[in-house]
């Protein structure tokens, strides 16, 4: 109970006081104040015997005094200060003595009632009752003996106790048999003395004395007990009624076996319940875990290729008992060290993301991380939780995941940390383009503004270069006129610092400059500039082949000015590193054999226009897929997760698949059908169905056109007319290349559907309804494409429409460097124009439109354009020289696919 004396301030713990009590009633008995004392009562051997001969249930000795080897001590003289004996206070100084008879110091004692919580009790004297029986003691809880307080004796309790019960006895005697340990915590041994000294001062009834027992040997070769200071964090586990904490041993920092794919770990782990001399299960754990999940991770490689549904399982299970025990580690296990839970919190949400899908679990080991790293504070694990817990949040709900980086950059930039900065709003970048939806385009550009004009303030250059590569490569994307042109912008600011001597380490941003202007002016078809900057290309391909050094692996890292600690990159689970003593950002992007590939495809595409007339686009692809067979992960040193290994492979595969199917559009260039048909057969049988899944639609319209041109129109409609090609009913609702696909297939269709008349009407319609599209593309191909069929469809089209569709289509045409186009034009206006006329323009026409259609190396083109030539030279009288193009045309004819021939007839040209 509270007990508060006359003139006191109360208690509000079992060993809290006031800091000076006033003298008086119920005052300490001392000038000054003190510190709180526990009393541990120091006993000689003898008194032992005594103490637990009475606790035992034998009766007290008679009332006069003698000393003998069986009796106990009832009346013991009186103190010299005139105040009741106690055994042990023949150990005592005087003034000790004098000190122990005050309330003040009784206080000290556990022998307060159980009841504190009652309000009343602040203001009442002690209740005077009977002191309970040591039986009641005893059947008490543990806890409950050790803070219990018992009353002290009063004027009132002086009569005669009754002897306990028989069945209280006997109870007691059960509960002190030798199978029962004897020890006996400090404070019930308090307890028991206080109630022994009561017991002394208190008259009884006499009874008749028996032989004491011997106490326990493990008790009395005990150690004397002395006065100590209590401790002011005694407090407050008194004012709890807890049992009193005994604390853990503190076990050695320990330094764990370093995971794949985090830092090592460098904590002090221990757990309460775990003994001194137990093994050290959370090192045990952790290196369990560790070779757990490096053994899966050396198998990563070999899964890509072979995929077997065994070797798979046991990956699985490899990976299940290494998260298992890391799990264990996190969760069982109590870490005194903020920074090494941070560290191994990280640890484990990283695996998760990578390995598993347990999202919900990752999302909450990383709130409890930066729950700790905000009380320690931890600043950089704290920041790279986050940045774990946005990419987390983004596979499930990406809204909200980049509303949680907004929030994020906004602390960021208030407290002026500039490196965080640049981080986050990378990842907000990077998600944003990854989701593609048109709504991100203005908040991502202006998340690219602020990086760029912090990197400048800064002089952070490789920051800047980055930034501005994002930029043009967001602006490509948008296909816009005005977007291309932007795009330009921001790659002529890049290379504005491509001299400077951060970038010459860096041969990835190099790269990326490279690759980013070769995709803008693809985009926009602009061809003059493309033999130089390929040329370049190329070069920085070699330079980077021949050194082994350079591009070790697909990280690169982009420094900035800010100073850093080597153990950065463990703080930061990897998303930041050292560099020569400067933090720098790390970015994943390609290996080497990838950039050959990507290197060798992306040339080839800026060669595939004129590969009719120097075929060099064939052996430029056809060099990428010899680098995508070779495959490019190292079987020793490879130790990936699962999934970044099968993203590897997928991307090389499907790189692979693309330089294929330009090498497809490379050889219908040069109408080699034959070789054409043969490598879409490679593609269906040498790739995965998911590959094919995903370039299907090109796959489709590839078969298309391979059908057509060899002649089997009916089978080329139906690929043509198929879902995945069918023309959109709203431009709004489909861009890029899937509408540019869509609109190519229609444009071949309607050029079949010309060739009969009984579907010319239906041509008709198709055209009207696909040139809306046509004639605002980006693309001036297609442009061309569509004004040339609508001087074919329409019989009775007007002489002006006529020339004015002819007019654009050559326009477009010579601006896209299109030769096919060129020539069929060109041979379409000698038909129309020149048909049947005689003069020098005329042959000149002719001419030209067979030197066009020689170029073009199409069988058919150049037959029709002989049989042109030819016709020209017999309304000229030159019978021979025409008799000659008839028979060259007839040689070309031959060589057409024998579809094409049985669809006009075998007959001469």
């Amino acid at each position: 109970m509270n007990n508060q004396q006359p003139g006191g301030h109360g208690w509000d713990g079992r060993y809290s006081y006031p800091a000076a009590p006033p003298q008086g009633n119920g005052g300490y008995g001392a000038p000054a104040a003190r510190q709180p004392m526990v009393v541990i009562p120091r006993i000689a051997p003898e008194d032992m015997a005594q103490y637990y001969s009475q606790q035992q249930g034998y009766s007290q000795a008679p009332p006069n005094y003698h000393q003998s080897p069986g009796a106990y001590y009832q009346h013991p003289p009186p103190s010299p200060h005139g105040q009741p004996y106690s055994p042990h206070m023949q150990y005592m100084p005087p003034q000790q003595q004098i000190l122990y008879n005050q309330p003040g110091y009784q206080m000290n004692f556990p022998h307060a009632p159980q009841n504190y919580s009652s309000p009343q009790m602040h203001h009442m004297p002690p209740p005077s009752y009977p002191a309970p029986s040591p039986i009641q003691q005893s059947q008490s809880l543990p806890h409950q003996q050790s803070h219990l307080q018992q009353p002290r004796p009063t004027s009132s309790q002086s009569g005669p106790v009754p002897p306990p019960p028989q069945q209280h006895v006997d109870q007691r005697r059960q509960s002190l048999t030798p199978s029962v340990p004897k020890t006996t915590q400090p404070a019930q041994q308090s307890q028991k003395l206080v109630e022994q000294r009561r017991q002394s001062s208190t008259p009884s009834v006499p009874k008749p004395s028996r032989p004491a027992q011997q106490a326990p040997p493990s008790l009395l070769a005990r150690e004397p007990q002395v006065v100590i200071t209590s401790m002011k964090s005694s407090t407050q586990s008194v004012k709890t009624n807890a049992p009193p904490v005994t604390k853990s041993i503190s076990r050695p920092a320990y330094k764990s076996a370093p995971l794949a794919s985090a830092p090592v770990i460098k904590s002090e782990l221990k757990r309460d319940d775990a003994p001194a001399n137990d093994v050290d299960y959370q090192q045990l754990l952790l290196s369990l875990a560790d070779q757990y999940i490096s053994a899966a991770r050396s198998m990563s490689s070999d899964l890509t290729r072979s995929r077997l549904s065994t070797d798979l399982s046991k990956y699985h299970e490899l990976m299940t008992s290494g998260l298992t025990c890391l799990d264990s580690a996190v969760n069982n296990w109590k870490i005194s060290d903020p920074r090494g839970e941070a560290h191994l919190r990280l640890q484990y949400a990283t695996l998760l993301l990578e390995e598993t899908d347990n999202d919900d679990t990752a999302l909450a080991v990383l709130s409890k991380g930066i729950t700790v790293c905000e009380r320690s504070k931890l600043r950089h694990q704290k920041f790279s939780m986050q940045h774990l817990l946005a990419r987390v949040q983004f596979k499930t709900n990406p809204k909200a995941a980049l509303k949680s980086i907004d929030s994020a950059i906004e602390d960021l930039v208030a407290f002026n940390n500039t490196l965080w900065t640049y981080v986050f709003r990378f990842l907000r970048v990077s998600l944003a383009m990854q989701r593609g939806a048109t709504s991100d385009i203005p908040p991502t550009l202006q998340q690219l503004r602020s990086l760029v004009s912090l990197a400048e303030s800064h002089r952070d250059i490789p920051v800047l270069v980055m930034a501005h590569i994002l930029e043009a490569s967001l602006y490509a994307r948008s296909r816009s006129p005005e977007s291309i042109e932007h795009a330009h912008r921001a790659i002529a600011a890049a290379r504005s610092y491509q001299l400077d001597s951060s970038l010459q380490k860096i041969p990835q941003l190099r790269a990326l400059v490279q690759f980013s202007d070769l995709c803008c002016d693809l985009a926009t078809t602009t061809l003059d500039q493309l033999d130089a900057k390929v040329q370049v290309l190329q070069d920085l391909i070699d330079q980077l082949g021949s050194d082994s050094d350079a591009w070790m692996s697909s990280n690169f890292q982009i420094p900035t000015s800010v100073a850093a600690t080597d153990n950065l990159q463990e703080e930061t689970a990897g998303i930041l590193r050292v560099v020569d003593s400067k933090a720098s950002i790390s970015f994943t992007w390609l290996n080497k054999n990838e950039l050959f590939i990507l290197g060798f495809l992306v040339s080839g595409a800026a060669k595939l226009q004129k590969n009719c007339l120097d075929e060099r686009a064939e052996p430029l692809l056809s060099e990428g897929i010899k680098f995508a067979k070779s495959g490019s992960v190292d079987k020793k040193t490879s130790n990936k997760s699962l999934d970044n290994a099968f993203t590897s492979a997928t991307r090389e595969e499907s790189l692979n698949m693309a330089a294929q199917i330009l090498r497809v559009f490379a050889l219908s260039i040069r109408s080699n059908w034959t070789q054409a048909r043969q490598s879409l057969t490679d593609i269906a049988t040498s790739h995965s169905m998911e590959a094919q899944e995903k370039y299907s639609q090109v796959l489709l319209y590839l078969d298309g056109v391979v059908k057509q041109a060899e002649g089997y129109l009916p089978e080329a409609l139906a690929c043509y007319t198929s879902s995945l090609l069918l023309l959109p009913p709203s431009a709004a609702k489909m861009t890029g290349p899937d509408l540019d696909l869509r609109i190519l297939a229609t444009l071949n269709r309607i050029s079949i559907l010309k060739s009969s008349p009984s579907t010319i009407a239906e041509s008709e319609k198709l055209l009207d309804a696909v040139f809306p599209f046509c004639q605002n593309h980006p693309n001036p191909s297609i442009q061309s494409a569509a004004n040339l069929l609508r001087t074919t469809t329409a019989p009775d089209l007007g002489m002006i429409k006529l020339k004015s569709f002819l007019q654009t289509s050559l326009a477009c045409a010579q601006k896209s460097q299109n030769h096919q186009l060129i020539s069929m034009v060109m041979n379409l206006m000698v038909v129309r124009f020149f048909g049947g006329i005689v003069g020098d323009q005329a042959e000149k026409s002719a001419m030209v439109g067979w030197q066009l259609s020689r170029k073009m190396r199409s069988p058919i083109w150049m037959a029709a354009s002989l049989t042109n030539l030819a016709k020209c030279y017999n309304l000229h009288g030159k019978t021979d020289e025409a008799q000659k193009k008839t028979d060259d045309a007839n040689a070309y004819w031959g060589k057409a696919p024998e579809g094409v021939r049985a669809h006009f007839g075998d007959g001469d040209m």
